[in-house]
């Protein structure tokens, strides 16, 4: 299995800076390494240079402009070019490991839900076999300009593709929202805790245990990187030193 990061620079982005996308990537590269991944299974696709603790990031073009589909143009251009031949897992840059994991078990994709009915897309895996499927997501995502998980939903949910469509168990990608319903039905320990470290209400959340189970999500290795990395806000009484 191969980790699989994304970062689009965009300029312009003022809520996305090249720093704020550096600095989650420095944290990412080395939270991997951490929890055990070798760093040949670690693959960084950027269209901007990077290098860090070893792992250096494979420039791409990304043909659509939307920061919300970097993921699947990524996916697409690895399978189109023949540059992996083992499953994937393809996560967002806010979506932590906390702890090692084998890949789960799934078909050809497999993917988390909200609550509800909606795929999330910030931690999916995917297979070669899904290559067809991922070829699909990105010619609809270039059609009609779309977002990435609307998307998903609109393609995984059909007849077609359905029955190829592992629901993975949300400690694969637990969130904020519904966070005390989600958590309950998640296997122990979560294995990916997906916030924005810097965000009172992530960091309140996953970090300090200020929830309805008052419950942790992170184990205290993570917590330690995050605290390295992340101007956590002062008013939660973390403070943070420089990278």
């Amino acid at each position: 299995m191969k980790n699989v990061m994304v970062a689009k620079f965009q300029p312009g982005q003022q809520n996305c800076p090249l720093t704020r996308l550096e600095t989650y990537m420095k944290a990412q590269v080395e939270n991997s390494l951490e929890v055990g991944w070798s760093p040949k299974d670690i693959i960084v696709l950027t269209n901007f240079d990077f290098e860090f603790m070893g792992i250096k990031a494979r420039r791409i073009s990304f043909i659509y402009p939307s920061l919300l589909c970097s993921k699947i143009f990524a996916v697409y251009d690895l399978f189109k070019n023949g540059y992996v031949n083992e499953e994937l897992w393809v996560h967002d840059l806010d979506a932590w490991q906390n702890s090692w994991f084998d890949c789960p078990q799934f078909k050809d994709v497999g993917i988390c839900k909200y609550l509800r009915s909606t795929f999330n897309g910030g931690s999916v895996f995917y297979k070669p076999e899904a290559k067809d499927i991922v070829a699909i997501l990105s010619f609809l995502l270039r059609k009609i300009k779309g977002s990435e998980e609307p998307t998903l939903s609109r393609v995984l949910e059909v007849a077609a593709y359905k029955h190829r469509v592992t629901i993975l168990n949300s400690t694969y990608n637990l969130g904020c929202c519904n966070f005390t319903e989600r958590y309950i039905k998640s296997d122990q320990p979560i294995r990916v805790c997906h916030f924005h470290p810097e965000v009172p209400k992530g960091a309140q959340i996953h970090l300090l245990g200020r929830n309805s189970l008052n419950t942790k999500t992170v184990d205290k290795r993570l917590e330690r990187l995050i605290r390295r990395y992340f101007n956590v806000p002062s008013a939660l009484g973390i403070k943070a030193k420089e990278p």
